[in-house]
């Protein structure tokens, strides 16, 4: 019984280890140029929803393929923030470890109120 217990620990390690492998540090320049694209992404979704209500829905195949680019854009940026290290505020050391990372996410409503914002709305209920 203990060898199972101390196989799953081992497992449950080297997965730990696996996920602290993929922390993206703050200052790695795609963690940049991803940052931009999200901006730029976010500012068009501002734009073009504004346009949407005031004047028309999207009816052409090149708005529904952007919407649908936009959608997944933000969803690996809600990925990718269960991965990019951290500043802590109490500590004040860059907190990088998958788990503490994980947690301070969920646990700040960073995640709820992401999750809320990406949900595709009109596609989900408004569309024929």
């Amino acid at each position: 019984m203990t060898e199972d217990v101390e196989d799953t620990n081992k497992y449950v390690n080297a997965l730990g280890d696996f996920l602290d492998s993929l922390v993206i540090k703050q200052d790695t320049i795609w963690k940049r140029i991803f940052d931009i694209i999200i901006i730029v992404s976010a500012i068009y979704l501002v734009i073009s929803n504004a346009f949407y209500a005031s004047f028309r829905p999207p009816h052409d195949d090149w708005e529904f393929w952007l919407d649908i680019a936009m959608i997944i854009i933000f969803f690996f940026d809600i990925v990718f923030n269960f991965f990019q290290e951290f500043f802590d505020s109490e500590t004040y050391q860059v907190v990088t470890s998958c788990r503490k990372i994980t947690m301070h996410y969920i646990k700040n409503f960073y995640f709820v109120f992401d999750f809320i914002a990406w949900v595709p709305y009109d596609y989900l209920f408004f569309r024929n």
